[in-house]
């Protein structure tokens, strides 16, 4: 029993359709670790007893400070304070779009 021969045109678009793969994968990983670093400074601000005392507004807007360190799109708006026995929970939505010349997505977030 022989092996078939695959055809080079096969593989050569095999090989092309997995670096297309890895570009699309590589332009949105930073989008994605920008994402996590924020949501682990929003945990924190969450976190700390301090953020308990301070005003609803002061927190959104500490959190859309941190959003925009991190190149991310979140408004004021998108961002709902809620107090639950001294405990502080901070819930956003939000879409970062990424625009490449023949397509553009939008990736989805929420916290």
């Amino acid at each position: 029993m022989t092996a078939a021969r695959v055809p080079l045109w096969r593989v050569a678009l095999g090989i092309l359709v997995l670096a297309g793969l890895a570009g699309i994968g590589a332009a949105m990983a930073p989008v994605y670790i920008h994402n996590w670093r924020f949501q682990e400074s929003v945990a924190e601000l969450a976190e700390d007893p301090d953020t308990f005392d301070r005003s609803d507004d002061a927190i959104r807007t500490s959190v859309a400070e941190r959003a925009h360190s991190f190149g991310l799109p979140v408004t004021q708006d998108e961002v709902t304070v809620t107090r639950d026995r001294r405990r502080l929970k901070i819930h956003m939505k939000y879409a970062v779009r990424v625009s490449w010349p023949i397509y553009t997505v939008d990736l989805h977030f929420e916290r």
